[in-house]
């Protein structure tokens, strides 16, 4: 039987901050675990609540029909937005990364054990064996990730997790005569519960039976990348990124004849749909820009308008888009052509808000069993530069009870291990691991090592392209980046080891991190 706590964190996270404007206030949480119960480490996890910030989104005004009040008067506009960590200087350089990415050092201490981890740059860890544990299946379809990538909806539409979306609303919004209702049917931002589970963070974190009254009070303390964190408005264009039809997202169907003084308050796509709520790049309550031209007054002045509703013809498979104001007047009496198109409003910028910070705890009520000490894997890190050489030699001593060994090269102060691997040699207390070879980067040599590596620890290995997903890229360019990872196996011995590595990088070594995987028993 279990019961489950939710413990405020010792420190407020609750803010507001934009990257490259505002920088976040707090990047450190703490929580206190109670000394009176046996957890489930396992299943708990860290809940940080984040909702985006719209600005520059427009407000949606006008009259109702017939003079008064227009029901939506103070309702602002919204656009997808979606969520990233900048694991590289520039954004679209980054890849998609675990929630644990999100931490960027960790630690936990009971007061009856002292320290039991400690896990400096655990993000650059985390996100490299995020890319050999998952296939690439289970890499597009995970939920629980930071980053948007390319999916089977096709080039630009990237889901968006912190929006409850209205696609289809047939109506709902709109009354007979024309009146915009009180709009319950909008599309409205939300915000996500990220959960950082305690098992991806810590060794110790997969102990189903933690007894923290033999360990006594237990804290745990982040240090959060919230510097690297940013909301963000996808980078689509509708008015010329295409379906796999060829026909632009934005195009619209013209409008023929049509009377003087008719107040043009709607378009048609003219994508023919199968599913509309699935492929449907637009939704109630989205700000938009209509633009396009007519027979007699050419181009148009740009309107910028909130979707009202949105009407799909089952017969025609085409959708239509309804808007409270008229889009444009037809002003010929001997009718007139209306040929326009549409697109999402690239002015409307997101920033983050923070809205706290929870541990959500498994306790485990009356345990029996509960085991006098716990076996896990932890991980001691030392930090390296290569100072742009092409070639370094670097020797590292490494502790008696490690049992593997990752090296990730990354450019200068960024997360990802991105940074070229020409080859690398290395020996074990003066004893070459690969007969006195080069193990290039890719080569089927260098495969086995990182599979031996796996072998050794226990652990599923996944997928060997060596390859992670950049972010807002269609499938054919998002797999352009590549992992920069080595992973070998480490012998248990008595004393300390000494390893010499040798690496030579084609475009010189910049950062190094090397992550010590140990055995240990509290």
């Amino acid at each position: 039987m279990e019961k489950v706590l939710r413990i405020q964190s010792d420190n407020s996270l609750v803010q507001a901050f934009k990257i490259g404007t505002t920088a976040p206030t707090q990047k450190l949480v703490d929580f206190t675990i109670p000394p009176d119960g046996v957890y489930d480490l396992e299943k708990s996890y860290v809940s940080i609540a984040i909702k985006p910030i719209l600005a520059n989104n427009a407000e949606a005004k006008g009259l109702a029909a017939g003079g008064g009040a227009d029901p939506r008067a103070g309702l602002t506009g919204i656009v997808p937005v979606v969520s990233g960590l900048k694991t590289q200087a520039a954004t679209d350089e980054s890849v998609a990364a675990p929630m644990a990415c999100l931490v960027k050092n960790c630690q936990m201490y009971a007061q009856n054990k002292g320290m039991i981890e400690s896990v400096r740059r655990i993000d650059t860890l985390k996100l490299a064996q995020h890319y050999l544990e998952k296939d690439d299946i289970e890499l597009q379809r995970d939920l629980n990730q930071l980053g948007s990538i390319a999916n089977d909806k096709g080039a630009g539409l990237l889901g968006s997790y912190y929006m409850d979306k209205r696609v289809i609303t047939e109506g709902d919004n709109i009354e007979p005569t024309g009146e915009t209702k009180d709009f319950t049917s909008a599309s409205r931002l939300v915000a996500r519960e990220h959960k950082i589970y305690l098992k991806d963070l810590f060794g110790i974190g997969k102990a189903n039976m933690y007894d923290a009254v033999r360990y006594g009070k237990t804290q745990v303390h982040l240090e959060l990348n919230l510097d690297k964190f940013e909301m963000r408005v996808p980078n689509v264009n509708e008015a010329t990124t295409a379906f796999a039809s060829g026909t632009n997202m934005g195009a619209c169907d013209t409008s023929a004849n049509l009377a003087n003084l008719t107040l043009v308050k709607e378009i048609t796509l003219t994508e023919t749909f199968d599913n509309p709520e699935f492929y449907c790049p637009f939704f109630v309550g989205e700000v938009v820009l209509v633009n396009g031209t007519s027979s007699t007054q050419g181009a148009f002045a740009q309107s910028r308008q909130v979707i009202d509703d949105i009407v799909y013809d089952e017969t025609t498979k085409k959708i239509t888009l309804k808007f409270r104001d008229a889009l444009y007047i037809i002003n010929n009496a001997g009718g007139e052509t209306f040929s326009p198109n549409v697109k999402r409003d690239a002015a409307i910028t997101a920033s983050v808000e923070i809205l706290g910070a929870e541990m959500v705890l498994t306790e485990v009520v009356n345990p029996t069993n509960v085991p006098a000490s716990l076996d896990y894997i932890c991980y001691s890190t030392e930090e390296d530069v290569g100072n742009s050489l092409a070639t370094i030699n670097r020797q590292y001593k490494i502790e008696p009870n490690c049992q593997s060994l990752f090296i990730c090269s990354c450019d200068s102060g960024q997360i990802s291990p991105d940074r070229d691997i020409e080859y690398y040699r290395l020996a074990i207390d003066s004893i070459d691991v690969s007969g006195n070879r080069d193990i290039p980067w890719g080569r089927p040599i260098y495969h086995d090592r990182i599979t031996r590596c796996y072998k050794n620890r226990n652990v599923a290995l996944k997928n060997l392209e060596m390859k992670m997903f950049r972010q807002d890229r269609s499938q054919a360019a998002m797999r352009g980046k590549e992992l920069a990872v080595i992973g070998e196996t480490m012998p248990i011995t008595n004393v300390e080891k000494t390893i010499n590595l040798e690496l030579k990088n084609d475009a010189n070594v910049q950062d190094l991190k090397i992550y010590k995987e140990l055995i240990k028993t509290i």
